[in-house]
């Protein structure tokens, strides 16, 4: 195995991507893993609350999935491992584009912070004003449909 095939690997083996291509990229597809299903309402849409940033460094930034390139197998075990630590795992994740978020005066870019999970990238441009904050939350829950959300396979 090459040094560079090895580095792109986790605990589990589930290669990642093994370009040079981002993960995060202009026009493509990202996800939103969302861990508490209280998130989703009853009809099967996010709620705003699915996209509530934290604050971090003294930016607020929302975590994502940048999904160039990345098989599904690999987005559910990134959404099994990723917050593990804490004992979670995805409910569910929510499929946008980076052309949505810049659409409600967001932008995104890699955020690859940690070994394991290559594909992070962050949302930024967030205000320091909570009710602004709370609006831009609002508006990409409202560019969401309940074909958006997706939920894990079973497992066997």
């Amino acid at each position: 195995m090459t040094a560079f095939k090895k580095s792109f690997e986790t605990k589990s083996s589930i290669v990642v991507n093994e370009t040079t291509q981002p993960f995060v990229i202009a026009n493509g597809p990202i996800a939103r893993f969302v861990f508490d299903k209280t998130e989703i309402d009853k009809d099967g849409l996010p709620k705003r609350k699915a996209f509530k940033p934290e604050l971090y460094e003294e930016r607020h930034e929302l975590s994502i999935c940048g999904l160039n390139n990345v098989a599904a197998e690999r987005m559910w075990h990134l959404g099994k491992t990723v917050r593990e630590a804490e004992g979670k795992s995805a409910y569910a994740s929510i499929s946008l584009t980076t052309t949505l978020v810049s659409q409600v005066g967001l932008y995104t870019i890699e955020a690859p912070v940690h070994p394991h999970f290559l594909e992070h990238g962050v949302v930024l441009g967030w205000s320091d004003d909570k009710d602004v904050r709370l609006l831009l939350q609002a508006d990409l829950a409202a560019q969401c449909s309940r074909s958006d959300v997706r939920y894990p396979p079973a497992v066997g």
